[in-house]
């Protein structure tokens, strides 16, 4: 098809080229200071990048997770472009999914957790003049009992910041018996 992978000579910015008959780009190639992190290009548009501690930064070029948790998964943008997409096609009733999981071991590990043990959360933050970190709600899952094999009793939890607040309380509980405290 006229494509063709070429390996740079000499000095200057070092990667691997893929170029179309075309004159069409893509690259991959080492950024940031001393090429400590790869950046992946379409023409001479950096798409996204893998930085030094990891991270997937998708839409920058440097970490900008709220809170300051420096997460391991990272997209911005300036429009509906900065979301994440999870689509399933298939001849079924199953849905797409996002499943969040947690142990109280190793790595990949199945060390059971305990009563209160958070599984997952979703946070919801603002720009407040300073920066990022004020969250304004928070949908958490806890542990809500002992768990055992094949066993995991769980709450739904709902917290809203009020105005004039600096932290989320919660404002609606779900517990493992289906009773809502408000």
């Amino acid at each position: 098809d006229g494509s063709e992978l070429k390996l740079p000579t000499g000095s200057g910015t070092q990667g691997l080229f893929f170029q179309a008959s075309s004159g069409s780009n893509a690259n991959l190639r080492g950024v940031g200071t001393n090429y400590g992190e790869l950046g992946f290009f379409i023409g001479n548009s950096e798409n996204f990048r893998l930085d030094s501690s990891g991270r997937l930064l998708v839409g920058t070029t440097s970490s900008t997770s709220p809170i300051g948790w420096n997460n391991k998964l990272q997209v911005a943008g300036t429009s509906a472009v900065a979301g994440i997409s999870i689509r399933r096609d298939e001849a079924s009733t199953g849905g797409a999914l996002l499943v969040f999981g947690k142990s109280r071991g190793s790595l990949n590990g199945n060390t059971v957790v305990q009563s209160g043990d958070q599984l997952g959360g979703m946070y919801f933050t603002g720009a407040d003049g300073t920066d990022l970190n004020s969250i304004a709600a928070q949908i958490s899952v806890e542990v809500d009992g002992t768990p055992g094999s094949n066993d995991m009793p769980g709450r739904l939890i709902f917290k809203t910041t009020a105005d004039g607040a600096a932290s989320a309380t919660e404002a609606l509980r779900l517990d493992s018996s289906q009773n809502a405290t408000f």
